[in-house]
């Protein structure tokens, strides 16, 4: 008999911790994950494999565009839908790069920085089935909207080219490197990642891709500068500034810097496009922008806003601050934020 998702989810929950639990759970995240793996089996792949990186060795794919992206390895979970699908994957998807294709979906094909373009699913369908909120929450998604407004919108936060973006929380920089070709050689954009981890392959994958138009700050952007605070970091991608978020026993000392003083550095104040997605620290990271407010007279932001900060969530507390600068907002459900002016 056929189990729906939720009805799975729920059966799962109520079961004691024995080993069966795990091959349910499995099941449960198969079918969540349906809609990704079909996204998964759409890439273009000439080629993946290891590379080796400060005596370690870690997982790449070059798509058949020429992109070449260093990622993380599978976790066991990813590792049984490889198993479970590799009959109708990508054939030069090897296993060890698994985390990397499903990667590429969700912050190449679809990153947070272009918020203009929407996997092919319904939303009820992409929150249920392995899309991260981001991608739930695109211009498509924003309620009480109409069809023409949101092409509009959609035509605003299109990236262009010779544009300046200022991406933070870059990650591995797949988002990065699609925005590096999106806005050109004449465009530049800056990627601010504070994880030590997430660093060292973001830096590898700006050099594998020669992508001359990047500069990466490794810096946590925060509402001063030049302070030390505490990173927390999972065995993951997970990790914060607020302990709340990332409650994580692995705990790096890194330097703060405001997105004032980077672009006073970079681009003497002047900025086209701002994406902000640092798990909890926005509302910090939003005021330290005052004279970049200053500065452009035009320009878009795109916030992840369904954090919680002192019981708000972020897309609540930020949004008067952004009002009172003149912005046009928009709110998914979720909290997701985009402003422009």
């Amino acid at each position: 008999m056929h189990m729906s998702n939720f009805m799975m989810k729920n059966v799962y929950k109520m079961l004691p911790d024995w080993a069966g639990k795990k091959a349910l759970k499995y099941k449960y995240l198969k079918l969540k994950s349906h809609a990704l793996i079909n996204e998964v089996k759409k890439l273009q792949i000439s080629r993946s494999g290891e590379i080796e990186l400060d005596d370690e060795l870690l997982p790449f794919i070059r798509l058949s565009n020429g992109t070449f992206l260093v990622g993380q390895y599978p976790s066991e979970f990813e590792t049984f839908l490889y198993s479970s699908y590799q009959d109708s994957l990508p054939r030069n998807i090897r296993p060890c790069a698994m985390r990397v294709a499903i990667d590429v979906v969700l912050r190449y094909m679809y990153p947070h920085g272009m918020p203009n373009l929407t996997p092919p699913y319904s939303r009820r369908i992409r929150h249920g089935f392995g899309f991260h909120p981001q991608h739930i929450e695109t211009i498509d998604d924003i309620p009480h909207v109409s069809y023409q407004e949101k092409n509009n919108i959609k035509h605003i936060f299109m990236p262009k080219k010779g544009e300046f973006f200022l991406d933070i929380g870059a990650y591995m920089g797949y988002g990065t490197l699609r925005l590096s070709k999106e806005i050109g050689e004449n465009g530049s954009i800056i990627a601010v990642e504070t994880d030590p981890v997430a660093s060292k392959i973001l830096r590898l994958n700006i050099f594998e891709n020669e992508a001359r138009n990047v500069n990466l700050v490794n810096k946590a952007v925060w509402s001063r500068s030049d302070e030390t605070l505490h990173l927390y970091r999972s065995d993951r991608q997970a990790n914060s500034l607020i302990k709340s978020v990332v409650d994580s026993i692995t705990v790096e000392q890194v330097k703060t810097a405001t997105v004032d003083e980077i672009l006073d550095v970079h681009h003497n104040g002047k900025v086209d496009a701002v994406s902000i997605t640092i798990n909890g620290a926005e509302v910090e990271a939003i005021k330290g922008m005052q004279n970049t407010f200053q500065n452009n007279q035009h320009m878009r932001l795109i916030v992840a806003g369904w954090y919680m900060h002192q019981d708000k969530r972020i897309c609540d507390v930020i949004y008067p601050i952004l009002e009172a600068e003149n912005f046009r907002i928009r709110i998914g459900r979720k909290g997701g934020v985009i402003a422009w002016r």
